[in-house]
């Protein structure tokens, strides 16, 4: 019906291939080097509630803080490594705050090198 109107044979090709195709996304960060300027337990150990418990009752919370004894515990490779077991953790913005005062604007910042030309 497509050629028909006037379409095109190409134009058919086109929705074919694009209907008929799986499409799977790619993560082209995989693995690749990251960096993050505020990582838990740069400044000094840190306490800090894993996201899998922020909307859970207090007294669940208070039983789940975990602590950042230094970066490498929750590293920013850990965002970028395809698994589910592991992440980043940022500072606390009140940590920062605490450490170097409270007229430093300090956000967290992560770069990402996809080593693409």
């Amino acid at each position: 019906m497509l050629v028909r109107r006037g379409l095109g044979p190409l134009l058919a090709l086109l929705i074919y291939v694009v209907v008929s195709s799986n499409c799977v996304p790619v993560d082209v960060a995989l693995n690749k080097p990251v960096e993050a300027n505020v990582t838990c337990g740069y400044l000094t150990p840190e306490q800090f509630l894993s996201h899998r418990y922020v909307y859970m009752s207090s007294a669940v919370r208070a039983n789940n803080t975990e602590t950042c004894v230094d970066e490498a515990a929750y590293p920013p490779s850990a965002m970028l490594d395809g698994r589910e077991d592991t992440w980043w953790q940022s500072a606390s913005r009140r940590k920062i705050i605490r450490v170097l005062g409270p007229f430093v604007e300090f956000d967290a910042e992560i770069f990402v090198d996809l080593q693409q030309v």
